[in-house]
């Protein structure tokens, strides 16, 4: 994904998110997601510095990347159990989020995580 359009890799691994530095490999920054479910998780890249993580079998999370370079910090915006973790990986497309929550296909605001 981009950050302030600059080229970054973030990526869900074990229990943890972290973003790395696409030129290099070096780690930037990582965090403890705090889900239950570390496996099937893959950060989906959303409008505005923001990524989805489905990392619980309950509920997914929204999280922003905070820009300033001097103080990088991930930040949740929501989460809602509109989509659960079934093993699927969510598409962000036209405007919204598509993905499967257990086995019913569901359309999510990316702004607030609410089903449409």
């Amino acid at each position: 994904m981009k950050i302030e359009g600059k080229p970054t890799v973030v990526a869900g691994v074990g229990s943890n998110v972290m973003e790395v530095d696409h030129s290099n490999g070096e780690v930037l920054i990582q965090f403890e997601h705090v889900g239950s479910n570390g496996s099937a998780m893959m950060p989906v890249p959303m409008p505005g510095n923001q990524f989805l993580l489905t990392n619980d079998d309950a509920f997914s999370k929204s999280f922003e990347i905070e820009a300033d370079r001097s103080a990088l910090l991930f930040k949740e915006s929501w989460q809602d159990r509109s989509i659960k973790n079934t093993y699927n990986v969510p598409v962000m497309m036209d405007g919204n989020i598509y993905a499967y929550s257990t086995r019913i296909l569901t359309c999510v605001d990316p702004k607030t995580g609410k089903a449409k």
